[in-house]
């Protein structure tokens, strides 16, 4: 299988590369809603125990992130 890949080539790029870009896509695309799901939520906590209302509004905005934008992030990396 290996092979058949890398004597794939497409412009100047070979089958592997074309494999290893799909799985960073992939991988950074689960990253980035698990850092959404649950580190944000963590955050969250600790921003309601502070006086202060930036952090909170920080929070909501990253929260509000809408998964085009990791679409979009994966596909630029």
């Amino acid at each position: 299988m290996m092979d058949k890949l890398d004597n794939f080539t497409w412009g100047a790029n070979t089958g592997t590369d074309y494999l290893v870009a799909v799985l960073v896509f992939i991988g950074l695309i689960i990253v980035l809603k698990i850092f959404q799901a649950i580190i944000l939520a963590r955050l969250r906590a600790l921003a309601k125990k502070t006086a202060t209302d930036f952090d909170d509004v920080l929070i909501e905005i990253f929260t509000k992130i809408k998964p085009p934008f990791y679409f979009l992030v994966s596909l630029y990396v």
